[in-house]
């Protein structure tokens, strides 16, 4: 009794170590011009769904059990390199990857023109809409009813645009500047 309970521990032993058996591929990746270690490159087996990613190095390791192999070996930027391998004893490999250059991608917008950052257009039905001092319409009042802006003191015709003083905005008339939009002491204004 003794000797058929060692013969099936012996029976069990072997071929749980022949099944479990597994070799190792393991080597380095580098750049095939110049010979540089290829950090975080990936090696996969997509039949076994196991893989590896090389260390600081370019060093990796990847347990496999024996027979026939197709690995992947890839890197951002680089061409992949396919081997199949016939693993019947650990394996070392080095494989270098060949940079790869992207072609041109062109980004269009369909979307219609838009007017530039800044510009503002106020109709002259909007401009007459808006009440008048001494019956004519003040299109720096105009201006002072638009998003962002806002009217410093009351009587003043001094803009505030986003927070800034009066004296940042830049105010053309025909092309030239107009230095002193307002006369009467703020009341009344050039334009």
């Amino acid at each position: 009794m003794k000797k058929i309970g060692i013969l099936c521990l012996g029976l069990f032993t072997f071929f749980s170590a022949a099944a479990q058996r597994t070799f190792t591929i393991s080597g380095k990746i580098r750049e095939a011009g110049t010979g540089e270690a290829l950090i975080g490159a990936s090696v996969y087996v997509s039949a076994l769904k196991r893989g590896a990613v090389s260390n600081q190095y370019g060093f990796f390791s990847l347990a496999l059990p024996p027979g026939q192999h197709e690995v992947v070996a890839s890197f951002v930027g680089f061409g992949a390199e396919k081997l199949s391998l016939t693993l019947q004893k650990d394996t070392t490999l080095a494989l270098e990857l060949r940079p790869t250059t992207l072609q041109e991608v062109i980004v269009r917008d369909n979307a219609p023109m838009r007017r530039d950052v800044g510009f503002l257009n106020i109709p002259v039905q909007r401009l007459k809409q808006i009440p008048m001092l001494l019956g004519e319409p003040d299109l720096l009042k105009a201006l002072a009813m638009t998003p962002g802006v806002v009217v410093g003191q009351e009587g003043s015709s001094g803009l505030y645009v986003r927070g800034s003083s009066p004296e940042q905005n830049l105010i053309l008339l025909d092309e030239a500047p107009v230095y002193n939009p307002s006369h009467v002491f703020g009341f009344l204004s050039t334009l």
